[in-house]
């Protein structure tokens, strides 16, 4: 009971006691997501003829192997991509790392990924994209968040939830 409160505080951004993580493991974590998000990151720039960067092509996605660096870390990694929730995207990345964050937060299925992913969902630059990464947990545990955000102020994010409640919905 006392870890489904805490996940459920993390969702809504009071809380991130679940992870009990060493801060060294912390650490460890925290930098193996800023080095594989920055490499999605430049493997997606379009650079000019003196090598700066003019655009980005696609949204960040990170490897195979990038994604199994993250994934070994288990829920401390968790920890790690849902701070990208909260971060304001700067004009140089275009919330390129709240993107590459999301990619990587959702190919984890744990309670704790999906209270990360209700976070980005609440908080971030690419709102909907989280709605949309959410169907992918069990609709049990994802269907009262979708009948919120398929109230949402903002268009895309409704439509995601529309989506997501349309595709589980029985006949």
């Amino acid at each position: 009971m006392l870890a489904a409160v805490a996940t459920v505080q993390f969702a809504f951004g009071q809380t991130d006691d679940y992870c009990k993580a060493d801060m060294s493991e912390k650490q460890k974590a925290r930098a193996v997501v800023q080095e594989v998000i920055q490499s999605s990151i430049d493997r997606r720039a379009h650079r000019g003829p003196n090598g700066e960067i003019v655009s980005y092509i696609d949204s960040p996605a990170p490897t195979h192997e990038e994604d199994a660096k993250i994934q070994a870390f288990g829920d401390t990694a968790v920890c790690a991509l849902a701070e990208y929730a909260m971060d304001k995207p700067t004009i140089e990345h275009y919330g390129l790392q709240q993107w590459a964050a999301l990619k990587l937060l959702a190919s984890f299925k744990s309670d704790n990924a999906l209270a990360a992913m209700v976070r980005f969902a609440k908080y971030s630059h690419p709102r909907s994209y989280a709605v949309t990464y959410m169907c992918a947990f069990p609709f049990e545990k994802t269907r009262s968040f979708m009948k919120k955000f398929a109230k949402d102020p903002d268009s895309d994010v409704r439509e995601a939830a529309a989506q997501c409640l349309k595709s589980n919905s029985k006949p």
